[in-house]
């Protein structure tokens, strides 16, 4: 049955994400080393921006 087929690679394809994930930590760069309060700042400041409300166009 071809649904059997499936669930024998389903092990693997775990394990062979866990590897890619992990050499994917590997070879990743550091990035750009802001604290992390640089960082929490930047990310309110985009959640500012994207819930600021418009002007309504209703009158």
């Amino acid at each position: 049955m071809q649904h059997d087929r499936w669930q024998r690679w389903s092990p693997l394809a775990g394990v062979a994400f866990a590897v890619l994930f992990l050499a994917a930590l590997g070879v990743s760069t550091s990035g750009p080393n802001d604290t992390p309060e640089e960082v929490t700042r930047y990310y309110r400041g985009g959640l500012k921006r994207m819930f600021k409300t418009s002007p309504s166009s209703t009158t």
